[in-house]
């Protein structure tokens, strides 16, 4: 798309603006993050001896890739790795390529292979969050046995994968040829990819939201204390979190793919790499509760003092006889039962 002489002068005028050091800035601490958390899940799984369950496989899935960084035949091979590692990676790339600056300033020696990033990145984008958020929802479901809930957890999973493939076949055919994407001299038919941008975005939020939402009336019914309960619903409503960035993220996508691309979609990258790592950092977080007592409780060399407190070490090492929050009872189903998360 040839520029207007005001937007030839806008770049001009703006030419020392960089998005850059702040995409790798988010990029380093975000991924770092999303990575400490999962790894503290499984360490917290091992506290309790627990096997690993669908929520920590596919939370695993969900952060755990590489990218292609060829810059030719190698880079659309990135496509199929669909985890955010890879996502990241991949808005790591197309900002050494030019992304977070002006499109002026663009070397024409990328002129191929940073729309090839771009392209890649957001095919790679809608199945990292579809990945953390099933595993939010089978991590519901180990904890809430609930029949009824349940049902609830797999019409939800349902929607979330049906969409996410959809939003998926969206982004790869958004041009036919797929090669009219970065080869612009060819004939092409294409989609309106900011509306179709608007529209995924909108219903990525309401599902953020539902999910956010859903244990909420199970965690009210739960018989303990309001301060237990407290700490309980805020561990799982730090969600809300992934909402509000994925609400900002929304507001740059109306600027998404016009003339001043390079600049003008940055904004939208670093915002959907804090959004994918704190995603998997916020379904980390309420598996955490037996690294925290670990934490909190004394070292094991101090119970050993008389036959009440061996019976306390015994009761901590023994993962029949603990769980990782409380006995959740109350809720429809699951009454007296034990769950370990």
């Amino acid at each position: 798309m040839s520029l207007t002489p005001d937007q030839l002068e806008h770049q001009f005028a703006n030419i020392q603006d960089s998005v850059q050091p702040n995409i790798y800035a988010a990029s380093g601490i975000c991924l770092l993050s999303a990575y400490i958390a999962v790894a503290l899940r499984l360490v917290s799984r091992r506290i309790k001896h627990a096997p690993l369950g669908g929520d920590d496989y596919t939370v695993l899935v969900a952060l755990v890739g590489y990218p292609s960084l060829s810059k030719e035949k190698q880079i659309t091979k990135a496509c199929s790795q669909l985890f955010t590692t890879a996502f990241v990676g991949m808005c790591i790339f197309v900002t050494t390529e030019g992304m977070g600056r002006h499109a002026i300033l663009l070397n024409p020696q990328y002129a191929i292979s940073l729309p090839k990033g771009m392209y890649a990145s957001e095919v790679i984008y809608v199945p990292a969050l579809m990945t953390t958020k099933i595993s939010i929802l089978l991590l519901y479901r180990r904890i809430f046995p609930s029949h009824r809930f349940n049902t609830v957890l797999w019409c939800v999973g349902g929607f979330v994968l049906a969409f996410a493939i959809t939003a998926t076949l969206l982004q790869v055919f958004q041009c036919t040829p797929v090669e009219a994407i970065w080869y612009t001299n060819l004939d092409r038919h294409c989609v309106d990819i900011s509306a179709d941008y608007i529209a995924m975005g909108t219903i990525n939020i309401i599902t953020d939201v539902v999910i956010l939402c859903l244990p909420i009336p199970q965690l009210l019914r739960l018989q303990m204390s309001r301060t237990q309960k407290a700490q309980l619903m805020g561990m799982f409503l730090l969600g809300g979190f992934v909402c509000v960035v994925s609400i900002i993220r929304l507001t740059y996508l109306s600027i998404v793919g016009l003339s001043d691309a390079t600049w003008n979609d940055a904004f939208t990258a670093l915002w959907s790499i804090v959004e994918t790592c704190m995603a998997i950092v916020c379904a980390c977080l309420p598996t955490l509760r037996p690294l925290f007592d670990r934490i909190r409780s004394p070292p094991t060399s101090a119970l050993t003092g008389s036959s009440s407190n061996r019976a306390i070490k015994h009761t901590r090492r023994d993962p029949d006889n603990s769980s990782d929050w409380v006995k959740l009872t109350g809720v429809s189903g699951s009454s007296g039962r034990s769950v370990n998360h």
